[in-house]
C-alpha cells in the first residue's frame, strides 16, 4: 500500500511522464529489473478496478532501489 498522500497514476500516465511505452512500465511491475548490487526490484502498484496504478514517488522509489549497490 502507498503511503497517504500520494497520488495514484496510471501506468500509461507515468509512461507518458518518464517517456517511456506502457509496456516498458508494466515490465518493470512483473518482471522487475535488477539494481546494481543484484537483487531484483519491482515497480509497487495497486491493482483498482479501474487498473494498476502507481505514485511517481513510486517511481523515485523504485530508481532510488536500482541504483543501490
Amino acid at each position: 500500500m502507498f503511503p497517504p498522500g500520494e497520488k495514484l497514476i496510471s501506468l500509461r500516465e507515468l509512461g507518458k511522464k518518464i517517456n517511456r511505452h506502457y509496456n516498458t512500465v508494466l515490465k518493470l511491475t512483473k518482471t522487475g529489473y535488477y539494481s546494481l548490487g543484484g537483487r531484483l526490484v519491482h515497480l509497487e502498484v495497486i491493482r483498482t478496478p479501474s487498473g494498476m496504478r502507481t505514485t511517481e514517488e513510486a517511481w523515485y522509489r523504485f530508481l532510488k532501489a536500482i541504483n543501490r549497490v
